[in-house]
């Protein structure tokens, strides 16, 4: 049985593309399958007429070209965000484009200026 969690990933892209390098996240509902003894994590997003599983990020990436080129050179890193009160979010965290948030907001905001780029 696949089952939703509330927890949203968010997963930004970039393109490979020396001349481009365009950047843009999605936010994804994660969703959970026992496979045998184990748990298999499944992210989900709709899209305008397409709907699809991609099990975990390295998945994502099947098939998804560049908005900005049309190019099918793209990477694919989920945000891991830890708590830290030393670290107020901001602007840097929004505009973010690695994978890893250390501030106050713990990964929520991290990104999230590429969201629907």
């Amino acid at each position: 049985m696949t089952t939703a969690t509330d927890k949203q990933q968010r997963v930004i892209f970039q393109c490979k593309n020396k001349e481009c390098k365009h950047t843009w996240a999605y936010d994804y509902t994660v969703y959970e399958k026992w496979v045998g003894p184990r748990k298999a994590i499944y992210l989900y997003r709709e899209t305008i007429g397409v709907t699809g599983y991609k099990k975990l990020v390295s998945d994502a990436v099947d098939g998804m070209r560049c908005p900005a080129c049309g190019v099918f050179k793209v990477t694919a890193r989920d945000v891991k965000g830890s708590y830290s009160e030393n670290h107020v979010c901001g602007g840097s965290c929004v505009n973010a484009k690695g994978p890893i948030c250390e501030c106050s907001c713990c990964g929520k905001n991290h990104g999230s200026a590429w969201l629907g780029h």
